[in-house]
């Protein structure tokens, strides 16, 4: 896009161009193992009634190599739902979704904060079944500055707002 209108829309405008059953998220700095996507593919093809299929995500601040923490969440949909309900557990770079379930939501809100919270949140509301893979095949570079910005009062407000809706 030629300017910057938030994560939510730049996304809707991206899914309006996917004509695939299946959508793959992940930034253009993130930094995806060679075979993640035949992780995840394999866990549909073990259980074809899931509609989101994610995995950990490793976290490192400087060097890919050096993972300073990974962001787990439990394999099952029954867990992975409890978890939702108190924090997002589920790594946004590391989505795989079925692309009808995004469409049936309507794609992602326009909230200029914790987009992908909400749309976790939105498809769990509409049925959509959840599997983590138990791996971190997702590696994302996070700066001190991004941490100050996703923690405080503004964004615990924010976070409750989004569990509400």
């Amino acid at each position: 896009l030629q300017e910057n209108v938030g994560q939510g829309r730049a996304s809707n405008a991206g899914l309006c161009r996917c004509s695939q059953p299946w959508i793959a998220r992940m930034d253009s700095d993130d930094i995806s193992a060679p075979l993640r996507l035949l992780h995840q593919w394999k866990a549909l093809e073990a259980d074809p009634e899931l509609d989101v299929v994610f995995c950990w995500q490793g976290e490192f601040k400087d060097d890919p190599s050096r993972l300073t923490a990974i962001k787990k969440a439990p394999p099952s949909h029954n867990k992975i739902r409890k978890a939702l309900r108190w924090r997002n557990i589920i790594g946004h770079p590391t989505l795989l979704i079925r692309k009808h379930f995004l469409d049936r939501i309507g794609g992602y809100a326009d909230l200029r904060i914790l987009e992908d919270y909400d749309l976790c949140m939105r498809l769990l509301h509409v049925g959509a079944r959840f599997h983590c893979v138990q791996e971190p095949l997702v590696l994302v570079r996070v700066l001190p500055e991004q941490r100050a910005r996703r923690s405080g009062w503004t964004y615990a407000k924010k976070e409750w707002e989004v569990r509400w809706r």
